[in-house]
């Protein structure tokens, strides 16, 4: 699960130490059965602030998934710092970061070498990683059209060579999405598109090619559009 608690930080910025009252971010896991956590890992010490484009820098790590990889380490998305962090549950070491200021990946066959803001990032079943990528905080910490649209992108990683190889991208012009999103690969190898705020639609089924099969719109009673932070589309006899 995720969470954060406010603490009263000391950092040096620029030659002089500062007290900055920060959000720490953390994910834990504790025992359903008697409540005890049995991991916690906390942003402040683990992200760095300077690294932050998030408009709060109050928030800056901005923690918004986290996800159990195949070996059962977490991968964590900061969207802070534009960042996707493996870590290692046996003592709270940083295995890797994908993306951001300090990324361990060199992206290859990414025209816009890399994401920025994200959202749901996780492996699939092929063993690659997939995030959507909301195109935030690419070069600032505001959201600019000129970097949108958002986009789903897929990568293969390369942990001995430390790539990140670009091999599956959608996106879709007018769809800019200002928070929230999120994609699932489906079983029949489409991918189903959870496009966020600020969009026309809420959600998108796209095949491997990129054709659209469905969008769906949501509203409420009064006709007023609902938006989608993170869908899945499932069979109703699954």
């Amino acid at each position: 699960t995720l969470g954060y608690q406010w603490n009263t930080n000391t950092l040096v910025l620029d030659g002089v130490e500062t007290n900055l009252f920060v959000k720490d971010n953390f994910i834990q896991e504790a025992s359903i059965a008697t409540g005890e956590v049995l991991f916690q890992w906390g942003s402040w010490g683990n992200v760095s602030y300077e690294d932050s484009k998030y408009p709060n820098p109050a928030d800056y790590a901005h923690f918004n998934w986290v996800a159990e990889d195949f070996d059962g380490n977490p991968l964590v998305s900061a969207r802070g710092t534009s960042q996707v962090i493996k870590i290692d549950k046996a003592n709270g070491s940083v295995i890797w970061r994908l993306g951001g200021a300090a990324s361990d990946f060199v992206f290859v066959d990414d025209p816009l070498n890399g994401f920025g803001g994200q959202h749901s990032p996780h492996r699939i079943p092929n063993g690659n990683i997939l995030i959507f990528d909301n195109r935030n905080f690419v070069s600032t910490n505001a959201v600019l059209p000129s970097e949108g649209p958002s986009r789903v992108v897929e990568y293969r990683l390369d942990e001995e060579e430390e790539t990140a190889t670009l091999v599956w991208s959608y996106a879709r012009e007018g769809y800019h999405s200002t928070s929230e999103g999120g994609a699932q690969r489906m079983e029949n190898g489409n991918t189903f598109i959870t496009w966020g705020k600020n969009t026309a639609t809420a959600m998108t089924e796209v095949d491997a090619a990129g054709n659209i099969l469905q969008d769906i719109a949501m509203t409420d009673q009064t006709g007023a559009k609902l938006l989608g932070y993170h869908s899945y589309k499932v069979r109703r006899d699954a």
